[in-house]
Formats: C-alpha cells, structure tokens, sequence
C-alpha cells in the first residue's frame, strides 16, 4: 500500500514538471501551429518579435515605413518610402535602418539597434511613376555597414501560382495598430495573418475580416513557405479603404484590401541590386530555389542564367537588321540604340530590366538599362553617330534641327504646309506641322509622332499646342494681336485654342490637356462648392473642408447627424460628412453634384452651369466639363480627355493620373477586344485581370489598381475591331487600313450545272464516349508556395531560454496512461 502511494506520488511530481517545463518551452520554427489560433491582426494585433531582418525606416530614429534585410547591406522596402527616405535626406535628417532583438531584462522586452543607410544609395524601380497604380512600387537600402546581428531573409523569385489564393500569408510591419477613429502607433512590430484575395500580373491582393495593413506598414513583406524556406513574396504598396473622416494629414481606416507587389516580377531589378551590393550568390539545392533568371551551379550557388554576347547593344541603329538576332532598334531621346530583347522568361543581363516598348517593328518586351538611357557613344567622324546625329567634342550628339517657316502657321490644306508637312487640327483652327528629320529628331519645343499610320511622322508642339510667337502685332495673322508674346484673338482664345500664355474668351477656361492648355467650357458645380474639387481647405466654401477620397479631394459639409445635414441643403450623415445618392435627397433647391463618381453632396442648384447644345457634362478629375457628344478620333487604349475624345463605342474613364479609351459594354454586356464587362460607379467597361481573359496574341496591361486591359503586340496597327483604329480606318484580317488599301473580296465561284446524278451525304456512326481522364498521381505538381504556419507572438513571462523543443510528446503521453495501468494492476490484485 505504502509502496504504490509513494510511487503514484512520483508520477504526479515528474508529470507535473515536464508539463511546466513544455509550457514554457518557446515555440520553435518547425510547429504547425495555425497562425490564426495565435494572433490577432496588425490593426488591433499582438506584438512580434522573431523575424528581427524585418525592421523599419526611420529618420532621426522616428519610423515611418517597414523594410526587410535581404542582405546584410541591403534592404527591400516599397519605392514610395524611398522617396519619403530622400526627402528627409535633403532635409538634413539622419537615416536609419531599425532592428529590434528581444531582451527579457528590460520593461520593453526587447533591445533598439539602428543602422546607418548611404544617403546616396537609395534605388526605385525604373518603371516608378509615384503613382502605385501604375506598379513599379519597390526599392531599396544600401546601409553603410553589414547587419550581424540578423540573418537576412530570402526573396522569392520563383513564379506564384495561382492556387496561392486563399492561403494566409504572414505580414510583419510597424504601422498603426488603430486608425479610426484616432490613430494609434505602437512604436513596435506588429503581425498579422490574412489571406491572398487575388494573384494579379505584377501584384496581389489580400483582405480579412478586421485585419490589414495600415500606414507604416508600406514596404514590410509578405511571408510564406517557398520551397522549404521562409522567403518573401511580396511588398506592401497600397491599402483600398475609405479617408477617416475629418483626419489631417488625412490617412485610410485601413478597413478594405490591401496591396502587395509580387517579387517575382521584378526579379531583374532585384538580382541586379543583388549582385552590385549583395552578399554573393545564394545557396541552393535545385534549380527551382534560384528563381526563372538563375540556376543552380555545380558549386550549389544560384548563378544569372548566361546571356550570348550582344557587341550591338546600345550602339546607334537605323533598323532591326542593324543590331543582330534577339534585338531590336529602340529609340531614346538621344537617339536609335540596339536593345537586347528578354528571353522567354522575361530575365536580362545584369544592369538591365526587362519592360514593354513601343518600337519601329512593334510592341516588344526589351532589357532596358536602370539608366533608362545608354551610355554615350564615342566618336571621330559623323559616320560614328546614328541617323540625325553629329560627333561633336569625340561625343555622339542630336543635330539641331530648323524649324520650316510655315511650322504651326494657320492653313487650310496639306499643301499649305511645305514638303512633307501636314495640315493639322480642328476645322477653323488648323496649324502646320513639319515632317520629322532624320533620327525623328524635331526643333527645339517640338516632338516627333506618328499623326496616323500611313502618314510621315510630323513634329508637334511638345506643350501640344500651336501659338504664333510675337513681340509685336503686326507679327500676327491677320484678326489676332500680339498678346503675352504669343499671337491670339483680341477677345481672347475660342473654343479649342491654345490657351498658354494667350487668355480664353469669357466664359472658357484654359485647362490642360493631352494637346496642350487648350480652351474649353466647364459644367456642374464650381470647384470649391460641396462635392466639388478641391485642393486644401481653404479652398472650400466655409465651413467644409477638403476630404482625400483617394487620388481625388472634394469639398464635403462635417456632420455628427443626419438633422446637421438638413440645415445646409440635404443629405444624409454618414462617416461624419453629408453624402447624398440622388435629387430625391436633397433639398427643393438643390441638387446632388456626385461629379466626383465617388461621394455625392447636395449643392445650390443656381450654382450649377449646363452646357451648351452638342455638348454634355462628363467628369473629368472629380472637375466637370463640357465634351462634344459626336465622337472623338482617340482609339482603345489611348489617352484621352473632355478635348481629345473616344470613338464611338468607347468610354473615356480615369485611370488615376491620365484618362484613357475603354470599351463601353454598357449595351451589349460583350467585350470585343478581350476581358470582362465589369461595372464602376455609373458606367460599364471592358477591363482584364490577367493574360487569362484576353484573346490569344493579347496581353493585359495593367493601368489602375488591378484592372487592365487587353491589348496586342506586334506593329502599331494591329486591331481586333474598328474601334482600335484611327479614324477614317477600318480594322481588317488585324489591320487598321484606309478604304483604299482594303483589297476588293474574290467573286464567288458560281456553280455549274451538272447532269450527275446527286450523291447523299453519309452519316458516319458516332464515337463510343471516351472516358474520362483519369489525373496521373505520379504527375508533378505545381510547387505552390505554402504559408509558414507559425505564431506570430513570442513566448515570454517564464524566462525561457530559445531552443530546440524536445520531443515531450511521448512522455506526455505515458503520464496519462500511467496511473491507469497502476489502478488496472490493483484492481486485479484485489
């Protein structure tokens, strides 16, 4: 009895001390704990302290964007903190890389170490526009000294697939942990697990419920398991959510999708990056690891897949056949330059990235250098230099080119214009334009474009519009005097004129545009009014302010209800401003100006202009103005605005900083040139979402958020439907082609009579079904990259020390079933 006392007693004690000991054993990083049992999101979420490579920007050691060490002198973080990075720089301050070590002795529970950067080594993508919609949003650190104390976290530069949607992905970042309706910043990293929503071409998009990504968050990485390691995928760029009302500096709630940029897109500029300041070539075990622009060496280094030499490249060209196989002729600002075109993967030598041009024999994919010029060219002769060149000072230069004397003079016929030249524009205000030189080059002022296919290409005014340059009126046409030194009308410029430095005839505006500043009417509410532009607050009608609605800003009434709403014109309450759907709900003398397409607000019905009869009010920039309604000249995919206007069948929309052509579907619910008929605000347009929706031969290009369109390569007239081509052109067998090159169709063959007696046509018998495809399981499949399914909160509170967990699993297990087996043996004792 006492024997079987005391050893029960034994088993409790060590069961009870192998319990404890397990509890407080740290998490290592092979357990396939799911992330979500463990965390909660950035927004609202838990700190973290593994993954001390993922640290933050800071100036004067103040944090403002996340970034990863890739290597131990370079960190990854988004191009739109670059350039917040080099405004600090130019305002004096210090700039820092911040790594965070956890440190149990201290309150914090972790230790602050900063790194210097090179002010002088921050790099953008090339294709960086400042815009994120248009992509490119990724750049780099170089810090002055290499980081020991953190292991540098790998980059993954293989290709997703699509079967990434809807796995968790693991997001480190020291953004805000609350953005409405205060804001609150922890001064430390935070985690959160959410799931990718969509794998688009160069970007993807992620959403969970009460989880994102929020401001400070920009350049932090997206992490999974690739191949047996922890690698980053993505960058963060962008968040789609609603401005917190009332906020300044206005900032998003941080409620809707957040998006990141691939890496493996990009994987030329950051091998490139790599190479120049990186720790070497990565290990390896296979091919796989190294990504579509390297392979694996006998020595188990990821090496650059080899290039065959190109002694051609940059050196000045007049065709394709000038520079050899596998490249082509492109023309930079300096002139014709052999590019190499990207292999099948799209990969490019060191110092090169691979992007989509526009060349002489079409659209091609080119390893343009990170200069985005080529070095120049030596010379001793003429002979040295391209076509429209000169060697000057042993240096290939541009030729000055003079300007015919009847260039951007008044005309009524081509033949007004000179040799070669063209007679341009609107009926009423046409100019001269003066064929292009050799090399394309044109006049200072003036650039070389291609009017429509067929016709030489002709120098335009750079500005886009044509004004007489005068000192005193006698120098001007006849009806314009000399004003501002550019010859206009006396009562100043009519509709369509060039409006710069001329004034407009009352009541036009002089307004940019793709041809220039161009004079033209406006319509709706003025800016400054409720649910009109604005630019500050000031700029708004008292007492509203200027509300950030994305790359929009309007004019909204604050508001804490609906009765607030009442008393100043209508409308309803809601995220602290007065919004209004339709007329119904505002008040008997106003109306609901939703110019904006986005936030509607009920405004003084007097102060609303209308537009005289042909034209109609379209929104242009959250700015109303008035376009022609008979259709424009400007085809799919090209710019557009109230000016330059669609053909028929197409919808000029925003595309954030330009507007282009999109296919309207609003009718048909069909889209001829490729995608999928897709609904934004009032209108219905043709976008894509990937090379899947397009036809083949197409490709989408991306042009706001993650909806493109598709579009083909090949030569600059290739088409689908009419509606890519110029006017007066026609789209035939892919070709935009005048009528007098569209070639008459054969006669049909007539049949003859025969006196043969009619043979009926046999029916064959039908097939037996085929069974279905059986998938083979021996198949290889896709190497999905899988989420690392680890906590996200360290362990703490019980002086842990970090190591390996043993496997307590067993042992556990014995202490259950031991004190069974004892009462099983007493029972059959007794």
């Amino acid at each position: 009895m006492n024997h079987r006392f005391w050893l029960r007693l034994l088993v409790v004690i060590s069961c009870s001390w192998m319990l404890w000991v397990w509890g407080c054993q740290p998490p290592s990083h092979d357990t396939q704990v799911p992330i979500g049992q463990q965390t909660q999101s950035i927004i609202g979420g838990t700190p973290d302290l593994r993954h001390p490579e993922v640290g933050a920007l800071a100036h004067n050691q103040r944090t403002f964007c996340t970034g990863t060490l890739i290597a131990s002198r370079v960190v990854l973080t988004a191009a739109h903190c670059v350039d917040a990075a080099l405004r600090y720089v130019k305002a004096g301050q210090r700039l820092q890389f911040r790594i965070d070590t956890p440190n149990t002795k201290v309150a914090s529970g972790f230790d602050i170490h900063y790194f210097d950067f090179d002010p002088s080594l921050f790099k953008n993508h090339p294709k960086w526009t400042t815009d994120v919609s248009d992509g490119g949003d990724i750049g780099f650190g170089i810090l002055k000294t290499k980081v020991k104390i953190a292991t540098p976290m790998p980059v993954n530069l293989t290709s997703l697939s699509s079967q990434l949607q809807g796995k968790n992905m693991l997001f480190l970042g020291y953004g805000l942990i609350q953005s409405t309706p205060t804001s609150i910043s922890p001064n430390k990293k935070y985690g959160a697990e959410i799931p990718m929503k969509q794998l688009l071409a160069d970007r993807f998009v992620h959403e969970a419920p009460n989880k994102s990504v929020c401001h400070g968050d920009s350049g932090g990485p997206a992490l999974v398991l690739v191949l047996g390691k922890l690698r980053v995928i993505g960058v963060n760029s962008y968040v789609n959510a609603p401005q917190v009302p009332g906020s300044n500096p206005p900032r998003s709630s941080c409620t809707g999708t957040g998006t990141s940029m691939r890496t493996d897109t990009y994987t030329s500029f950051i091998q490139s990056i790599l190479k120049t300041y990186g720790d070497g070539d990565a290990s390896c075990t296979s091919t796989a690891e190294c990504g579509l622009c390297a392979r694996c060496s006998g020595n188990k280094k990821c090496e650059p897949v080899p290039f065959s030499s190109q002694p051609q490249v940059c050196k000045p060209c007049q065709k394709d056949e000038d520079c050899g196989s596998d490249s082509v002729c492109y023309r930079f600002d300096t002139g014709y330059r052999c590019l190499r075109k990207c292999n099948t993967n799209g990969c490019c030598p060191s110092g090169t990235y691979c992007n989509t041009k526009q060349t002489t024999s079409g659209v091609q994919t080119l390893c343009l250098p990170f200069e985005q010029v080529c070095p120049a060219i030596s010379c001793t002769t003429n002979k040295d230099c391209g076509p429209g060149e000169v060697c000057d000072n042993s240096q290939c230069r541009p030729a000055i080119v003079a300007a015919n004397a009847q260039l951007c003079q008044p005309c009524k016929k081509d033949e007004d214009c000179g040799p070669k030249g063209r007679c341009f524009g609107l009926e009423g205000s046409k100019r001269c334009t003066q064929a292009c030189g050799a090399g394309d080059f044109c006049p200072a002022g003036y650039t070389c474009k291609e009017l429509y296919p067929g016709v030489p290409s002709q120098c335009t005014p750079e500005e886009g519009g044509c004004q007489t340059p005068c000192t005193l009126s006698a120098h001007c046409p006849d009806g314009e005097i000399c004003i501002a030194g550019a010859c206009s009308p006396p009562q100043g410029g009519e509709y369509g004129d060039a409006c710069h430095p001329a004034p407009c005839k009352d009541p036009l505006t002089c307004a940019d545009t793709i041809s220039g500043k161009r004079c033209i009417h406006t319509c709706g509410i003025p800016e400054g009014n409720a649910g009109s532009a604005c630019t500050s607050n000031n700029t708004c009608v008292r007492p509203m302010n200027c509300y950030s609605l994305g790359s929009t800003r309007l004019c909204l009434h604050p508001c804490n209800t609906t009765q607030d709403c009442a008393a100043i014109g209508g409308g309803s309450c809601q995220s602290g401003v007065c919004q209004c759907r339709n007329n119904n709900e505002c008040g008997a003398d106003y109306i609901c100006n939703n110019i904006s397409n986005q936030i509607g607000a009920c405004a003084p019905k007097a102060q609303n202009k209308t537009c005289e009869s042909g034209f109609s009010c379209r929104s242009f920039q959250a700015a109303g103005r008035c376009v022609k309604e008979a259709p424009g000249n400007r085809s799919l995919g090209q710019e557009c605005d109230a000016f330059n206007t669609c053909q028929e069948g197409l919808r000029c929309v925003s595309t954030g900083s330009v507007s282009r052509c999109f296919e309207d579907c609003s009718k048909t619910q069909t889209c001829q040139s490729g995608g999928v008929c897709n609904r934004f605000s009032n209108i219905e347009i043709c976008v894509c979402y990937g090379n899947d929706a397009c036809p083949k031969g197409r490709t989408c290009q991306l042009l706001f958020g993650p909806n493109g369109m598709c579009l083909p390569p090949g030569t600059k007239n290739d088409c689908a439907s009419d509606q890519e081509c110029p006017t007066q052109t026609k789209c035939v067998a892919g070709k935009c082609l005048y009528p007098n090159e569209i070639e008459e169709p054969a006669p049909e063959p007539k049949a003859e009579p025969t006196t043969e007696p009619v043979t009926e046509p046999e029916v064959e018998p039908s097939a037996p079904d085929e069974p279905a495809p059986v998938a083979d399981a021996s198949a290889e499949k896709d190497p999905t990259p899988e989420p690392k399914k680890e906590a996200l909160q360290a362990s703490g509170g019980c002086n842990c020390t970090t190591h390996s967990s043993p496997p307590w699993d067993p042992l556990l297990f014995v202490c259950l079933l031991l004190p069974l087996f004892l009462r099983r043996r007493q029972e059959a004792r007794s």
